[in-house]
């Protein structure tokens, strides 16, 4: 019996021991985790009473990351611009304190474990730097100096990416709990809570300054609009009165003056009379002294009626009405002229700059004319609402083209472009401008249709022809329409370049004008044009681009054509080489074509 108490008196001794054990660890927990709570409490405290002041939050949880988790170190970074900055530093000594801030700012993509973390947003963790393997020997060379062997860090995430880091190291080597890794996180959330409270802060006292800002913008223009409202009731009261004033005035100077003469005509016919002298010299003053009197009725008079001049001038020009009408009307003659022109040409003549420019009358002027090839049959055989995508699209980009470099859309019919330089602004070097605007013109519209090939439309190839000469320019719409357009010779010239391309088989045609009058033309020469209607003949040029100009086939076809030209037999030999060599030289083959057909010279009949 004795032996069976003692049995269980040992039991009990070693429950009651283990319980004791037990209930150690559990009073050790709360206490870490009544700690814990009460540091969370407190980062929560310096954020509510710092709200755009983050360092504070970050210097806490710095410090209690440390004593909490039993480190040698713990550090706060936050990412910037790409780098990443040393936010705050709990080091176990000075010299430690100090290397680590001299490591600061750094790549976000660096090697070392913050810049990791920062830029995968993952957490990472080293239990051992001295025996894992794959550690660089640099980053151990740190850690001795730094006096850690473990360490943990894990992001700071706000919307799934790292913004900054938080990170503990020890001295003894070992891994971190969860709990441990837990409260880091919790710290990392609260940092977060922390900058993101700071700028939404920031960004409520900017949007409260701004809607002071236009609460002040708004009283004052209130203010200024009563101030106008009233200008504009008493510049009415004014044209009123001075209307009223006006009338009776002007009796009073024309009477006044017309006195002024009777009393020239009566000093007039009483000189004849026959009067004693006293009577005389009496009417002569009185006649002097009412003469003097009218004088001075005139003088005054007229000082009145400007001093009404003034008043009227001033409630003409004050009516805020007025103003109302006149930019309304400005911006409905932006609206109609950014049709025609480029932009900055539209602004200034719907501001009303150089009204003669609208004015019909003869000036000088570059004129492009643009057609499609083929493009009835595309009429015909596509859909409306493709055709209608088509034309827009090509429309809107060769307009695009036209005013980046400064012309003028004079007409849009159907697949046809007319377009003028010079006018009605002037543009001294307007040729140039032409010829930069049709190459410029000719690869939009070749970039257009390959597109469009892609898709399985057949668009044709744009021809574009270039004339420059005198022209009747002007707004041909009467006071009821506006039709800004050119007429004469020139332009007839432009449109029968353009159809001359077809037989040419080139995609440009410049006449001598055009190329004569611009700068550094760089082209080849066609021939010496007869277009349809015409007798006289007119020189043409094919215009290149600058790495075209300077190439060898460029040479050999000038060759070719000072031979056919001379109407050298040798022209056809010269000829045949080029097209041998460049099969794809429309105009080369062109002329080879005229030569074996008999044709001599460079004069060309255009049907």
């Amino acid at each position: 019996m004795d032996a069976e108490l003692r049995r269980r008196i040992d039991e009990l001794e070693q429950q009651l021991g283990s319980m004791t054990a037990e209930n150690a660890g559990l009073r050790s927990e709360l206490g870490i985790a009544l700690e814990r709570q009460a540091v969370t409490a407190q980062i929560l405290n310096v954020i509510s009473m710092s709200r755009t002041d983050v360092q504070a939050v970050f210097d806490v949880i710095s410090e209690s990351s440390r004593r909490l988790l039993g480190s040698q170190t713990a550090l706060v970074t936050r990412v910037m611009d790409g780098m990443l900055h040393l936010a705050a530093c709990t080091a176990g000594s000075p010299a430690s304190h100090d290397e680590i801030r001299s490591s600061f700012p750094t790549p976000s993509t660096s090697s070392g474990i913050h810049s990791r973390v920062a830029l995968s947003s993952v957490m990472a963790f080293r239990s051992d730097i001295e025996t894992e393997r794959g550690i660089p020997h640099a980053v151990k060379a740190m850690a001795r100096i730094r006096g850690y062997r473990s360490i943990v860090v894990v992001p700071m995430l706000c919307d799934g990416v790292a913004i900054g880091t938080i990170g503990v190291s020890r001295a003894e080597p070992g891994t971190f709990s969860v709990s441990q890794i837990d409260l880091l996180k919790t710290f990392a959330d609260q940092a977060v809570i922390a900058i993101e409270n700071a700028r939404l802060f920031e960004e409520l006292q900017e949007r409260t300054r701004q809607l002071s800002k236009s609460l002040d913008d708004l009283s004052a223009a209130q203010d200024r609009l009563v101030q106008t409202e009233k200008l504009a009731s008493l510049g009415q009261l004014t044209a009123g009165i001075a209307h009223e004033i006006k009338n009776p005035l002007n009796f009073v100077n024309n009477f006044a003056a017309l006195s002024a003469e009777l009393m020239d005509e009566l000093s007039d016919t009483i000189g004849p009379l026959a009067l004693s002298d006293n009577v005389r010299d009496e009417l002569e003053e009185l006649g002097g002294l009412l003469k003097d009197n009218l004088q001075k009725i005139v003088q005054h008079g007229k000082r009145a009626d400007s001093i009404v001049k003034n008043m009227l001038l001033h409630s003409r020009g004050g009516g805020v009405r007025e103003a109302r009408r006149r930019q309304a009307e400005a911006e409905r003659a932006h609206a109609s002229l950014s049709r025609y022109f480029s932009p900055e040409l539209a602004k200034r003549l719907s501001t009303g700059g150089n009204d003669d420019d609208m004015q019909v009358r003869w000036r000088d002027i570059a004129v492009i004319f643009t057609d499609i090839t083929s493009f009835t049959a595309l009429v015909e055989t596509a859909a409306p609402e493709v055709l209608a995508k088509l034309l827009n699209e090509y429309v809107g980009g060769l307009t695009d083209v036209v005013f980046a470099h400064e012309g003028t859309v004079a007409k849009v019919i159907g697949d046809t472009i007319q377009v003028l330089f010079n006018a009605p602004g002037d543009q001294p070097d307007y040729a140039t401008r032409a010829i930069a605007c049709a190459q410029a013109l000719d690869q939009r519209a070749e970039a257009f249709r390959e597109r469009w090939k892609q898709k399985g439309v057949d668009f044709g190839v744009t021809r574009i022809g270039v004339h420059a000469g005198p022209a009747l320019v002007g707004n041909f719409g009467g006071d009821r329409f506006f039709d800004f357009t050119a007429y004469g010779d020139t332009v007839n010239t432009a449109a029968r370049l353009e159809a001359a391309n077809k037989t040419l088989g080139t995609q440009i045609c410049v006449s001598e004008s055009v190329a004569n009058a611009a700068e550094e033309f760089r082209g080849r020469p066609i021939g010496d044009l007869v277009l349809r209607g015409r007798s006289q003949s007119l020189r043409a040029f094919e215009p290149l681009s600058a790495a075209k100009f300077d190439g060898l086939d460029v040479a050999q076809y000038t060759e070719a054509f000072t031979k056919l030209e001379l109407d050298h037999a040798a022209a056809i030999p010269a000829f045949a080489a080029l097209v041998g060599a460049h099969a794809d030289d429309p105009l080369a083959s062109y002329h080879l074509r005229r030569l074996l057909n008999g044709a001599k010279g460079i004069c060309i009949q255009i049907g």
